[in-house]
């Protein structure tokens, strides 16, 4: 089993480590129209590019990406998912 996938491993992030007992800061950015907690305000994709720069800027590690709303909602097609979070994630 390797480090990486080791419970109590390191996790390496672009030239970070985070061994056991360290803490990584993970922010959030939905892009649905629906998201429960920002309503769709990181929807368009510039504003989720703005959410993703102010999140590193404070501090975030790791960024999340959103493509289905989590609880109730509309059902999302894989397709549609990947059409709102591949380029996005690419961009970033």
């Amino acid at each position: 089993m390797s480090d990486e996938a080791a419970p109590g491993g390191t996790l390496r992030l672009r030239g970070r480590e985070f061994g056991p007992g360290s803490h990584a800061v993970m922010a959030v950015v939905n892009r649905t129209p629906d998201s429960f907690y920002d309503r769709g305000a990181t929807f368009e994709f510039g504003a989720a590019l703005r959410a993703a720069d102010t999140a590193v800027a404070r501090g975030a590690d790791i960024i999340d990406v959103g493509g289905v709303k989590a609880g109730h909602g509309a059902p999302v097609t894989v397709a549609e998912e990947i059409e709102r979070t591949a380029p996005f994630v690419a961009e970033l």
